[in-house]
């Protein structure tokens, strides 16, 4: 047990595209990522301009897709939201939005490109991304750059929401790194998959990387298992939908 709160429920998608929230407004899956949004409202309540962070323990747990459809349910809901691929070891963002992988956060980290170029409109109008770009050999150093505050500083003050999709702080420091900018940081965890020593990484940040605003997110999650975290892998092949198959 900790201080760590769980935050939200998202329920079992079966569909096969990761963008679940804007082409299907009405849906159960849509309904827990508004409700998160409101939770999310209540965390660090003085600020009216935030910057979140999500992470999870190893891969597969769904944080991307947690991530694009929570940037999503901010933006629809009329705030200017950018959403940020800070998981340079292993990008995602750009599948689902058809970025170009060659442009992105780690260009501009070295300098090579400025902020202009590497922000990208979306479909919805509120709705910015910023793709990881190229793969650096040095992804932990780049992002603990006085430029990378820098640029979270810039966005903070011209988005009402700033989403970072963060590298999984199971493997690596990365993650740690980007969740000491955040105001308020949500860790994925998915029913049924996410083994009990993951929680033991949340216990673990919560109490000595003061990491502050430190919430669980429950992901994939049905009511008809009974057995709280992890304990077997649950479902098999069918519904994976968005988690891609190379997450591991």
């Amino acid at each position: 047990n900790s201080n760590v709160h769980i935050i939200g429920l998202i329920g079992h998608s079966d569909k096969s595209t990761s963008l679940v929230v804007p082409n299907s407004t009405k849906s159960i899956i849509t309904e827990s990522f508004r409700s998160l949004r409101t939770n999310i409202q209540y965390i660090a309540a003085n600020k009216t301009k935030k910057i979140i962070s999500v992470t999870s323990s190893i891969g597969g747990e769904g944080k991307t897709f947690v991530t694009m459809n929570l940037a999503s349910i901010f933006a629809l809901s009329n705030h200017k939201t950018i959403l940020i691929g800070g998981d340079l070891r292993k990008p995602k963002l750009h599948h689902s939005f058809k970025l170009d992988k060659n442009q992105g956060l780690s260009n501009y980290l070295i300098n090579k490109k400025n902020l202009d170029d590497i922000i990208t409109k979306t479909n919805i109008k509120t709705l910015d991304v910023i793709a990881s770009g190229p793969i650096p050999p040095n992804p932990a150093e780049l992002l603990d750059s006085p430029k990378m505050n820098e640029l979270l500083s810039i966005l903070n003050t011209k988005y009402d929401y700033v989403i970072i999709d963060t590298p999984p702080i199971g493997l690596v420091t990365d993650g740690v790194i980007l969740m000491q900018y955040a105001d308020a940081n949500l860790y994925i965890v998915r029913h049924n998959y996410s083994k009990i020593k993951s929680l033991s990484v949340v216990n673990n940040i919560f109490k000595n990387k003061n990491i502050s605003n430190l919430n669980i997110v429950i992901n994939d999650y049905t009511e008809n298992e009974g057995y709280g975290y992890g304990y077997g892998y649950g479902y098999g092949n069918d519904g994976y939908g968005y988690y891609e198959k190379d997450d591991e």
